[in-house]
C-alpha cells in the first residue's frame, strides 16, 4: 500500500479546527449542496446570518467571499449574493443535463445532515476537477441508505459513466453489483472503506495508525484502563480502527481488556456506558469510533451526574466539530475529507487518461492528526 503523511504528530488548538468564518462557510456550503438555498435564491441577510451564528457582520462577509470563489454565489451590484450552480457537479437530486454520459462521473456518497464527511468529499472531488479543468462533471447519487443506494447502481447499470467514485455502504448486494461494474472496464475508486474482494484504488484515512495515535495519547496521559466503543460492521475503516486500539495498547505493555470492548448501537450507547462504569475496575477513559458516539458517550455520562474529562476523558474520531460556529470542545481525530475527494478525482483522472488496466492500482491513506481540545485530561501525573 502506498501510504503518504506517515508522520505522526499531534496538532494542539483551544479553537475550533477552523475560524469561525470557514465553519459558517462549511455550513452555508452543506445547506446549498442539501438544497435548503436553491440555486437562483438569494442567502439570507448579513444581519440575519451574524445574529443566527452569533458573528459580526463582518465574519458573515468573509464567509460570502469564501462561497464566491468555490463558485456557490454570486453577486450583482445592490443585490444580495445569490445561490450558483457549482461548475461540473450535479447536486443529489437534480436531474442531469446531458443525454451523454461519457463526460461524467459518477459519485455514490452517503448525504447525511448530521455527518457532513460526503459533503466535503464531493466538494474535493469538485475543486480537482476545476483546478485541473478535467473534461469531466461529477454527478452525486445520495446513498444515504441501501434504497437509494441500489437506485444509484439501477442507474449506473443504465447508463455508461467514464468512471465511480463510491462510498460504499458495506452491504454484500451492492458490492457485488459494483464488482460487475469493475469487471465491464469501469473505473472504479474507494473512498473511506474498502474491499478485498475488488481489486480498484482507495482513498482514505490511515484509520489504523491513527487511531494508534489517539490510544497512545490517552497513555500518555497516564491512562490504562482504556475501553473502546465501536460498531459490528465489517468495514475496513471499523476494523482498522480497532486493530489501532488494540496495538497502541500493546506497544505500551498494556493487556488487551475484551471486557472494555463494547459494539453498541447508537441509541444502546448509554446502557454500554452504564455498564463500563459499573465495571470493579472501570475505564478512565473511552476511545469512541467516531464522534457520534463521543458525543453520545457524553451525554450519557453527563446524564449519570459524572463529568468530561472530570471523572472520564473521552477521545472521539473525524473532527465534526469543525463545522460548528460554536468552539469546538472534543478532543478527536481530524479526518481530512475534502483532501479524501480531491485525491480521488486525481487518482479517477489519472486511469482516464491512461485507459490502461495494467496500471498499478493504488491505496492512498491520509495521515489524521489528533486534535487536542478539552474531552481528556492527564491522570496519575503523567507528564
Amino acid at each position: 500500500m502506498a501510504g503518504f503523511g506517515k508522520k505522526k504528530r499531534i496538532i494542539r488548538t483551544d479553537l475550533p479546527g477552523a475560524t469561525e468564518a470557514v465553519a459558517i462557510t462549511d455550513i452555508l456550503s452543506a445547506r446549498i449542496a442539501q438544497g435548503h438555498y436553491l440555486a437562483g435564491d438569494p442567502l439570507p441577510s448579513e444581519r440575519a446570518l451574524a445574529t443566527e451564528f452569533a458573528v459580526d457582520r463582518s465574519v458573515v462577509r468573509i464567509s460570502i467571499s469564501q462561497l464566491e470563489r468555490r463558485r456557490l454565489v454570486y453577486r450583482n451590484r445592490g443585490c444580495r449574493p445569490r445561490v450558483g450552480q457549482p461548475v461540473g457537479t450535479e447536486l443529489p437530486g437534480q436531474p442531469v443535463r446531458s443525454k451523454s454520459r461519457r463526460n461524467e462521473i459518477a459519485v455514490l456518497l452517503s448525504y447525511n445532515t448530521t455527518y457532513p464527511a460526503a459533503i466535503n468529499i464531493s466538494q474535493g472531488i469538485n475543486e480537482f476537477l476545476r483546478f485541473k479543468e478535467a473534461p469531466f462533471r461529477a454527478h452525486v447519487f445520495d446513498t444515504c441508505g441501501l434504497t437509494l443506494e441500489t437506485q444509484a447502481l439501477d442507474a449506473l447499470e443504465a447508463d455508461k459513466f467514464a468512471g465511480i467514485v463510491v462510498w460504499h455502504s458495506g452491504d454484500s448486494g451492492t458490492l457485488a453489483r459494483l464488482a460487475r461494474l469493475h469487471d465491464k472496464g469501469a473505473p472504479l475508486v474507494f473512498v473511506d472503506r474498502y474491499t478485498p474482494d475488488i481489486d480498484c484504488d482507495f482513498v482514505g484515512t490511515d484509520n489504523q495508525g491513527s487511531a494508534f495515535d489517539a490510544v497512545k495519547y490517552l497513555i500518555d496521559l497516564g491512562h490504562r484502563r482504556i475501553a473502546h466503543l465501536t460498531s459490528d460492521e465489517s468495514v475496513s475503516s471499523v476494523v482498522l480502527r480497532s486493530q489501532g486500539y488494540r496495538e497502541a495498547l500493546f506497544a505500551e505493555g498494556i493487556s488487551f481488556d475484551p471486557s472494555l470492548v463494547l459494539q453498541p448501537d447508537l441509541w444502546d450507547v448509554a446502557d454500554a456506558v452504564a455498564s463500563l462504569l459499573n465495571l470493579p475496575e472501570p475505564p478512565t477513559a473511552i476511545f469512541a469510533m467516531n464522534d457520534a458516539y463521543a458525543h453520545a458517550i457524553i451525554t450519557a455520562v453527563e446524564a449519570m451526574g459524572l463529568q468530561v474529562p472530570g471523572d472520564i476523558s473521552v477521545m472521539g474520531f473525524d473532527d465534526l466539530e469543525r463545522y460548528s460556529p460554536r468552539p469546538a470542545l472534543l478532543t478527536t481525530v481530524h479526518q481530512p475529507f475534502c483532501r479524501i475527494g480531491q485525491r480521488a478525482a486525481d487518482l479517477l483522472i489519472q486511469r482516464l487518461s491512461t485507459r490502461s488496466r495494467t496500471m498499478t492500482y493504488r491505496h492512498i491513506l491520509l495521515h489524521a492528526p489528533v486534535v487536542v481540545r478539552s474531552t481528556c485530561r492527564q491522570i496519575n501525573g503523567a507528564s
